[in-house]
């Protein structure tokens, strides 16, 4: 059963963002440009920078989350429901950025889980949205390995903090196609033992299979 105060599998576990968590994302991510390179925000130079983040993120999204990897214990990113419609049953899964030193690991592919997880079985969502800048390759790939089908680009349609014009990819996950889903991207992820399937292949989180994490 999964609640809104938080949710976890072995490896992450996901609680309601506070101001008081901008500390922790100040000390874990910094002052680093990789992160916010295609994100809609300058990249913070302080604590109070990221204050400025989390109020906004709190305050224009559904429900948002930080993401702590229980291997470290660290709050390593945020992630949010972005928009939810209990009449049309859609949500959109965004505002999300972690600490570059956990990209390609577990922890992207366990917060997705649980997000989705949630969308589908609690709030009864008919459609899942995921949006990336048409220029942030690596985002795209994690979308579809999601199982997010491609939908198309809007132009121009967000003005980045440099003034050049963002092109937006949007991508979706069904209803009906959560459960295929679930089972053979994701199998596995609640187990006692660190892993999950990929392509009805077993992965865990060991240096030779990094490469699997998205």
């Amino acid at each position: 059963m999964l609640y809104t105060s938080s949710m976890e599998t072995p490896l992450v576990r996901l609680v309601p963002l506070k101001n008081k968590h901008a500390v922790d994302l100040y000390f874990n991510i910094g002052r680093n440009d990789n992160v916010f390179r295609n994100l809609l925000w300058n990249t913070p130079q302080s604590v109070l920078d990221y204050e400025m983040i989390v109020k906004q993120i709190k305050k224009n999204n559904y429900k948002s989350f930080a993401v702590i990897d229980k291997s470290t214990d660290a709050i390593v990113g945020t992630t949010s429901f972005v928009d939810y419609s209990k009449h049309d049953r859609s949500a959109e899964i965004g505002g999300t950025f972690y600490s570059e030193s956990v990209w390609r690991t577990h922890v992207n592919t366990h917060t997705k889980y649980l997000m989705l997880q949630y969308a589908f079985e609690e709030l009864g969502c008919e459609r899942v949205t995921f949006k990336t800048d048409a220029l942030n390759e690596q985002s795209q790939k994690a979308i579809l390995r999601l199982g997010a089908s491609y939908e198309g680009t809007k132009r121009h349609n967000k003005l980045r903090p440099d003034g050049t014009w963002r092109n937006t990819m949007y991508f979706s996950i069904l209803g009906d196609e959560w459960d295929d889903i679930k089972y053979t991207i994701f199998g596995g992820i609640q187990s006692d033992i660190p892993h999950y399937l990929y392509n009805n292949t077993t992965v865990v989180p060991i240096e030779i299979h990094r490469p699997m994490w998205f």
